[in-house]
């Protein structure tokens, strides 16, 4: 992740926008500090997400207990994992234990091209005047971020149905006004390639 991203999700206090696009979806991550006042913190303290990891150079799934972290101050803290090299952290009913098949991890994403191969289809991906720009297989194509600034967290089948699921942050040039947001392809509408299911916000 580019250097101004990591500034921006660390320094920026966060509020919730997860049950916006879904009542059973959730998206935290770890190491970010919130604002307790903005969430119900007994919804999260002790709760179990299913996690994303990194282990031995491959991504998998697992159930997992999220905690507070320390803090100093007592208005803000940290989500804690208890998994290590945790990426992500969902509720969501699509998303189960196991492995997951990974295209990428971490790409910035600009007006040049980029191509993501997932099995045997072709996506791309590609910075617009419309916002962030998903295309993919029988020339659907699809806005799914809007900013000046775009980074794909996370690239793969996070939901095991042979098709593209992405996790990604994007922000205004300043990086005051952000948002990490999951999106899922096997609840995908008509016509489209993912849906947009859960987004964490951060704001300067």
């Amino acid at each position: 992740m580019s250097k101004r991203i990591i500034v921006a999700l660390v320094l920026c206090s966060i509020f919730f926008l997860t049950n916006a696009f879904g009542a059973d979806a959730e998206i935290l991550f770890p190491g970010n500090v919130i604002t307790l006042d903005l969430h119900n913190k007994k919804q999260i303290n002790g709760a179990r997400f299913m996690a994303l990891y990194k282990i031995d150079g491959r991504f998998a799934v697992e159930e997992v207990v999220v905690s507070f972290g320390p803090s100093s101050n007592e208005d803000i803290t940290e989500i804690v994992s208890s998994k290590k090299n945790t990426i992500a952290l969902f509720r969501n009913t699509n998303i189960r234990s196991g492995d997951v098949q990974t295209v990428v991890e971490g790409l910035d994403v600009d007006k040049n091209s980029k191509k993501l191969s997932l099995g045997s289809s072709s996506y791309v991906v590609r910075e617009t005047q419309q916002g962030l720009s998903l295309g993919g297989p029988d020339g659907l194509s699809s806005i799914i971020g809007f900013g000046d600034v775009f980074h794909i967290i996370w690239a793969g089948d996070l939901d095991r149905d042979g098709k593209l699921d992405l996790i990604v942050y994007s922000s205004d040039a300043e990086g005051k006004g952000a948002t990490s947001c999951l999106f899922l392809s096997s609840v995908a509408d008509m016509g489209k390639l993912v849906k947009k299911m859960a987004c964490q916000g951060y704001s300067g």
